[in-house]
């Protein structure tokens, strides 16, 4: 049991240290979309056009963000495909 709880304080303390991010889902889209997802950092209802990173959808229609440049405060953020 203590193995157990140790590795759940690690897991959890190493994600805050390290601060990565995925952000990841599967889209149905057809040949007059665009193959690009934005993510887009809204800081007020007057600014969301804040375009923070962009990924290509695959030919399954998956995509995803990863990384640790998100900003440390809690915040929203958009989807957008066009």
């Amino acid at each position: 049991m203590r193995k157990y709880i140790l590795t759940t304080i690690f897991i959890l303390i190493s994600h805050l240290i390290f601060g990565q991010y995925q952000i990841s889902g599967d889209l149905k889209t057809d040949s007059t979309w665009s193959r690009v997802v934005y993510l887009s950092l809204i800081e007020n209802h007057h600014n969301i056009d804040q375009i923070i990173e962009n990924t290509t959808i695959d030919s399954n229609g998956y995509f995803a963000f990863e990384g640790n440049h998100l900003p440390d405060e809690i915040s929203f953020y958009l989807l957008l495909v066009i």
